[in-house]
Protein backbone atom coordinates (compact mmCIF):
# COMPACT_ATOMS: atom_id res chain seq x y z
CA UNK A 1 0.00 0.00 0.00
CA UNK A 2 1.23 3.70 -1.05
CA UNK A 3 2.02 6.18 1.66
CA UNK A 4 -0.92 8.06 -0.58
CA UNK A 5 -3.16 5.24 0.30
CA UNK A 6 -2.27 5.02 3.98
CA UNK A 7 -2.77 8.49 4.67
CA UNK A 8 -6.12 8.43 2.94
CA UNK A 9 -7.23 5.30 5.18
CA UNK A 10 -5.83 7.01 8.53
CA UNK A 11 -7.95 10.60 7.60
CA UNK A 12 -10.91 8.19 6.97
CA UNK A 13 -10.09 6.88 10.39
CA UNK A 14 -9.85 10.15 12.24
CA UNK A 15 -13.23 11.45 10.52
CA UNK A 16 -15.09 8.89 11.52
CA UNK A 17 -13.91 9.02 14.74
CA UNK A 18 -11.83 6.16 15.31
CA UNK A 19 -8.83 8.20 16.07
CA UNK A 20 -8.59 10.95 18.03
CA UNK A 21 -6.15 14.05 16.45
CA UNK A 22 -3.27 13.08 18.57
CA UNK A 23 -3.46 9.46 17.33
CA UNK A 24 -4.48 10.75 13.76
CA UNK A 25 -0.74 13.20 13.87
CA UNK A 26 1.26 9.80 15.61
CA UNK A 27 0.09 7.39 12.94
CA UNK A 28 0.83 9.99 10.21
CA UNK A 29 4.27 11.12 11.51
CA UNK A 30 5.39 7.36 11.13
CA UNK A 31 4.17 7.27 7.87
CA UNK A 32 5.52 10.37 6.63
CA UNK A 33 8.82 8.99 8.40
CA UNK A 34 8.56 5.79 6.81
CA UNK A 35 8.44 6.92 3.40
CA UNK A 36 11.63 9.98 4.34
CA UNK A 37 13.32 6.39 4.67
CA UNK A 38 12.54 4.15 1.92
CA UNK A 39 10.84 5.59 -0.91
CA UNK A 40 12.57 8.27 -1.99
CA UNK A 41 16.29 7.48 -1.45
CA UNK A 42 16.07 4.33 -3.16
CA UNK A 43 14.86 6.29 -6.53
CA UNK A 44 18.04 8.40 -5.94
CA UNK A 45 19.86 5.62 -5.42
CA UNK A 46 18.71 4.12 -9.20
CA UNK A 47 18.97 6.94 -10.70
CA UNK A 48 22.43 7.85 -9.33
CA UNK A 49 22.96 4.03 -10.05
CA UNK A 50 22.12 4.23 -13.94
CA UNK A 51 24.46 7.29 -13.66
CA UNK A 52 27.56 5.11 -12.21
CA UNK A 53 26.73 2.67 -14.63
CA UNK A 54 26.86 5.13 -17.82
CA UNK A 55 29.66 6.17 -16.75
CA UNK A 56 31.45 2.45 -15.83
CA UNK A 57 30.75 1.76 -19.44
CA UNK A 58 32.21 4.84 -21.36
CA UNK A 59 35.24 4.98 -18.98
CA UNK A 60 36.83 1.68 -21.11
CA UNK A 61 35.40 3.26 -24.18
CA UNK A 62 37.06 6.76 -23.78
CA UNK A 63 40.45 4.76 -22.68
CA UNK A 64 40.22 2.81 -26.17
CA UNK A 65 40.28 5.57 -28.13
CA UNK A 66 42.84 7.55 -26.38
CA UNK A 67 44.90 4.89 -26.44
CA UNK A 68 44.35 4.35 -30.17
CA UNK A 69 45.06 7.44 -30.69
CA UNK A 70 48.53 7.27 -29.31
CA UNK A 71 51.45 6.35 -30.98
CA UNK A 72 55.30 6.83 -30.20
CA UNK A 73 56.52 8.70 -26.75
CA UNK A 74 53.09 9.69 -25.57
CA UNK A 75 51.71 5.74 -26.17
CA UNK A 76 54.83 4.99 -23.41
CA UNK A 77 54.39 7.65 -21.20
CA UNK A 78 50.58 7.39 -20.68
CA UNK A 79 49.57 3.69 -21.43
CA UNK A 80 49.94 2.82 -18.16
CA UNK A 81 47.91 5.56 -16.39
CA UNK A 82 44.75 4.63 -19.41
CA UNK A 83 44.96 0.86 -18.72
CA UNK A 84 45.33 1.21 -15.20
CA UNK A 85 43.42 4.26 -14.64
CA UNK A 86 40.16 2.54 -16.10
CA UNK A 87 40.57 -0.64 -14.26
CA UNK A 88 41.10 1.25 -10.70
CA UNK A 89 38.50 3.76 -11.30
CA UNK A 90 35.85 1.06 -12.67
CA UNK A 91 36.68 -0.90 -9.82
CA UNK A 92 36.19 1.84 -7.16
CA UNK A 93 32.88 3.17 -9.09
CA UNK A 94 31.53 -0.34 -8.76
CA UNK A 95 32.31 -1.03 -4.67
CA UNK A 96 30.53 2.30 -4.62
CA UNK A 97 27.59 1.52 -6.27
CA UNK A 98 27.31 -2.00 -5.06
CA UNK A 99 27.36 -0.85 -1.57
CA UNK A 100 24.59 1.66 -2.64
CA UNK A 101 22.58 -1.09 -3.97
CA UNK A 102 23.11 -3.16 -0.66
CA UNK A 103 25.20 -5.75 -2.59
CA UNK A 104 26.07 -8.58 -0.57
CA UNK A 105 23.60 -8.38 2.47
CA UNK A 106 22.41 -11.83 1.25
CA UNK A 107 24.63 -14.81 2.06
CA UNK A 108 26.57 -15.97 -1.01
CA UNK A 109 26.39 -12.80 -2.57
CA UNK A 110 28.88 -10.88 -3.78
CA UNK A 111 29.24 -7.50 -1.91
CA UNK A 112 31.42 -4.20 -2.88
CA UNK A 113 34.51 -5.73 -1.26
CA UNK A 114 34.48 -8.52 -3.52
CA UNK A 115 33.65 -7.09 -6.53
CA UNK A 116 36.10 -4.37 -6.43
CA UNK A 117 38.97 -7.32 -5.53
CA UNK A 118 37.39 -9.17 -8.29
CA UNK A 119 37.40 -5.98 -11.12
CA UNK A 120 40.72 -5.20 -9.71
CA UNK A 121 42.34 -8.52 -10.57
CA UNK A 122 40.14 -10.21 -13.55
CA UNK A 123 38.62 -6.90 -14.75
CA UNK A 124 38.09 -8.56 -18.26
CA UNK A 125 35.44 -11.05 -16.87
CA UNK A 126 34.33 -9.47 -13.77
CA UNK A 127 33.48 -6.06 -15.42
CA UNK A 128 30.10 -7.62 -17.60
CA UNK A 129 29.59 -9.67 -14.45
CA UNK A 130 29.02 -7.07 -12.60
CA UNK A 131 26.43 -5.41 -15.25
CA UNK A 132 24.55 -9.36 -14.67
CA UNK A 133 24.40 -8.64 -10.97
CA UNK A 134 23.03 -4.83 -11.62
CA UNK A 135 20.38 -6.27 -13.51
CA UNK A 136 19.12 -8.73 -11.18
CA UNK A 137 19.20 -5.45 -8.58
CA UNK A 138 16.40 -4.14 -11.09
CA UNK A 139 19.02 -1.45 -12.81
CA UNK A 140 18.24 -1.09 -17.07
CA UNK A 141 21.32 -1.16 -18.63
CA UNK A 142 22.28 -4.56 -20.00
CA UNK A 143 25.45 -7.00 -19.17
CA UNK A 144 25.58 -7.75 -23.30
CA UNK A 145 27.11 -3.89 -23.77
CA UNK A 146 29.35 -4.08 -20.73
CA UNK A 147 31.05 -7.82 -22.49
CA UNK A 148 31.36 -5.38 -25.78
CA UNK A 149 32.91 -2.21 -23.77
CA UNK A 150 34.97 -4.64 -21.67
CA UNK A 151 36.09 -6.56 -25.54
CA UNK A 152 37.03 -3.30 -27.22
CA UNK A 153 39.03 -2.08 -24.09
CA UNK A 154 41.06 -5.44 -24.28
CA UNK A 155 41.58 -5.56 -27.77
CA UNK A 156 42.48 -2.05 -27.59
CA UNK A 157 45.08 -2.57 -24.29
CA UNK A 158 46.59 -5.11 -26.43
CA UNK A 159 47.74 -3.34 -29.28
CA UNK A 160 48.26 -0.35 -27.51
CA UNK A 161 51.01 -3.36 -25.51
CA UNK A 162 52.32 -4.68 -28.62
CA UNK A 163 52.98 -0.77 -30.33
CA UNK A 164 54.62 -0.52 -26.94
CA UNK A 165 56.70 -3.72 -27.76
CA UNK A 166 57.28 -2.61 -31.43
CA UNK A 167 58.67 0.82 -30.67
CA UNK A 168 60.93 -0.86 -27.37
CA UNK A 169 62.32 -3.53 -30.34
CA UNK A 170 63.46 -0.16 -32.62
CA UNK A 171 64.83 1.34 -30.07
CA UNK A 172 66.85 -2.25 -29.36
CA UNK A 173 67.83 -2.28 -33.33
CA UNK A 174 68.68 1.49 -33.63
CA UNK A 175 71.22 0.85 -31.13
CA UNK A 176 72.00 -2.59 -31.40
CA UNK A 177 71.59 -4.18 -28.57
Amino acid sequence: MSNYEQLTNLLKLKESGVLTEQEFAIEKAKILAQSETSDFPIKNRENNSETIGYILLLLPIISSIAILSMNGLSLINYFNFFTWGTVILTSILAAIEASNLGMGKKKGENGPVGIFFGMFFLWIIVFPYYFHLRKKSGLKINFVIAIISAIIFGICSLAGYAAIKDIEEQVRNFYNY
